[in-house]
């Protein structure tokens, strides 16, 4: 196909797709905590549903004695150009392993994933050579290119980039935690979001793992077809009695633990055919929707949205906490 038959057809798809988003918004009826939500859904949707320009998704992941010390950086990338019409998204991964810092493995409060990078290869760089790779990347994706950051709890990792010397400017951003907690009250831990869209995964705390999942967290947050199977236009508390200590105990568990549940009953075929996630279907179930009435919105201890700050009162990364 010629330039020029690229570029009409890619014109036709983003004018169907910006149709099928304003159609979405123009005639659901969502039941968000904050009418602010509304917006902010949209602006997230508009950037990564339209495909119009690169997403770029970054994680950082540090040394738990030392936060301030980066052990490893992550990155996930997704460029429309050229793949409008692709089943399968083609998405670029790239794992830096900080030399300097290599011998900082982290146990106590998140497992040490440093070398199980999902894709296969690891680069081991420099402190300098890594600030010069991400700088040249930012600048053509997000900078020539006008794309978006993508990320989940992003403010921590934008902080920790800068740290390391990098210009990155964080304009036009996709956090899939706060687009998660428009939508539930619970659960918006990385491996909580994958399980509720229903996404396999497996070891998470890896910088390039958790950027690849994030970006397809982010694809099906934002996708209308998605969300409406999934009822995430609406809001839902989870009634469930769940003390602090214990909520803690078992989400430590399972950044250490990461087993697959299993049952012995046969499910119904019905069950399987219309069901997107188990999990989320799980969710619903013990959860009430929100009615327009503020005792359904969760209190500070119910929810577990952390604050965007660097470190936790222990000195651990928030961002760690959240996944």
């Amino acid at each position: 196909m010629s330039v020029k038959g690229i570029l009409k057809q890619s014109a036709a798809v983003q004018g169907a797709l910006k149709e099928t988003l304003e159609s979405y918004f123009t005639s659901n009826n969502f039941k968000f905590v904050k009418e602010t939500h509304v917006a902010a859904l949209k602006k997230a949707m508009e950037t990564v549903y339209l495909r119009s320009k690169p997403l770029v998704c970054i994680d950082v992941e540090a040394y738990e004695k030392v936060p301030s010390k980066v052990t490893e950086l992550g990155l996930a990338i997704y460029d429309p150009e050229s793949q409008l019409l692709s089943i399968q998204p083609a998405i670029k991964t790239f794992h830096i392993i900080i030399s300097e810092n290599k011998h900082l493995l982290n146990s106590r409060f998140v497992p040490n994933k440093k070398f199980e990078f999902n894709g296969g290869i690891s680069y081991e760089l420099s402190m300098a050579q890594s600030r010069q790779f991400l700088t040249e990347i930012f600048d053509h994706y997000l900078v020539e290119r006008k794309g978006s950051i993508v990320g989940h709890n992003v403010e921590g990792d934008v902080k920790w980039i800068r740290g390391l010397g990098v210009e990155l400017d964080n304009k036009s951003v996709v956090d899939t935690e706060k687009l998660f907690h428009i939508s539930r009250s619970r659960g918006a831990s990385l491996r909580g979001i994958l399980r509720v869209l229903g996404i396999p995964h497996a070891n998470l705390h890896n910088a390039a793992n958790d950027a690849y999942y994030t970006l397809l967290a982010s694809f099906a947050l934002c996708d209308p077809v998605q969300r409406q199977q999934l009822n995430l236009d609406c809001f839902m508390r989870d009634l469930t009695p769940v003390s602090k200590s214990r909520a803690k105990l078992e989400k430590r568990s399972e950044k250490f633990i990461h087993r697959v549940r299993v049952e012995t009953s046969l499910p119904r075929f019905a069950d399987f055919r219309d069901s997107v996630s188990v999990f989320n279907d799980e969710i619903q179930s013990r959860s009430e929707e929100y009615n327009g009435n503020d005792e359904a919105v969760p209190t500070a201890g119910e929810s577990e949205k952390q604050p965007n700050d660097v470190t936790t009162k222990e000195g651990v990364a928030t961002k760690e906490s959240s996944e």
